[in-house]
Formats: structure tokens, C-alpha cells, sequence
């Protein structure tokens, strides 16, 4: 009679442990996506073409990884980055790898509100992403 106790109480636990991780693999991807997105802001300031490709691509992976979480919190993460910040990394991407400055530079101010589309989105409006050069955490925290 106690092992099947035992078994669903480890069961729960490993759940838990595993949504915990979950959750601190997204956060994590999260930053990284933030840090990331700051350089890359700073490469279209400076016009500097590779750290611009070499930006996109890590936002890419960040972006790869940060898919993996289907859920987090009860909401959707997956679906909702796929909806809101993969069609505007990708025009982004476009523009990069087209190498032109305005579409390179318009592109990004859109992936960045897509970014806040999405925190909308998942109720997590209080996070706001903006771009700027004096901030590395591109927050506004007002």
C-alpha cells in the first residue's frame, strides 16, 4: 500500500522539480535574449555589419531555445513567441543578412515591441522593452 504513495508523492516532486527547471531555462533564454538584443542595438548603431550577423544569430538561438518551453505559469510561452517575436526576429534576420541600414534599423525597433506585444500578451506588461544605448538592460523600469 505505500509504494504507490511513494511513487505518486515522487511523481509530484519530479513534476515540480522539472517545471521549476522549465521555468529557469526560459528566464534564462529570456536574459540572454535581452543581452543579446542590446548588442545587437548597439552593432545597427554603429553600423558594424558582422556584429550584426553574429547578434542575430545568437538572438536566434536564444529564441531556438526559449521555444522548447510550451508552458510556463499556465500560459502558452511557445505559442505566444511564435506568434509575436519569430515573425518579427525574422524580418529582422531579412533585413540583416540584406545588409540595409533603414529596414536593418526599423526591423529591430519592431522585434523589440513585439517583445512587449508578448508580455502583454502573458500579463507580464509591467515588462517593457525599449531601445536605448545608456541602459544594458533595455528596460524602462518607471
Amino acid at each position: 500500500m505505500r509504494a504507490p504513495k511513494t511513487i505518486a508523492g515522487a511523481a509530484i516532486l519530479f513534476s515540480a522539480a522539472a517545471a521549476a527547471d522549465a521555468g529557469d531555462d526560459f528566464i534564462n533564454h529570456m536574459t540572454r535574449l535581452q543581452y543579446f538584443s542590446h548588442k545587437l542595438g548597439l552593432a545597427i548603431g554603429s553600423e558594424n555589419k558582422d556584429l550584426q550577423r553574429f547578434y542575430a544569430h545568437e538572438i536566434e538561438e536564444q529564441i531556438e531555445a526559449a521555444l522548447k518551453t510550451e508552458q510556463l505559469d499556465g500560459m502558452e510561452v511557445s505559442k505566444l513567441m511564435a506568434q509575436y517575436l519569430l515573425p518579427k526576429f525574422e524580418n529582422l534576420e531579412i533585413a540583416v543578412k540584406a545588409g540595409e541600414p533603414e529596414a536593418i534599423d526599423t526591423a529591430y525597433d519592431e522585434m523589440l515591441e513585439s517583445c512587449n506585444h508578448c508580455h502583454r500578451a502573458s500579463q507580464r506588461q509591467f515588462i517593457k522593452i525599449e531601445r536605448r544605448a545608456d541602459n544594458p538592460y533595455m528596460q524602462s523600469f518607471e
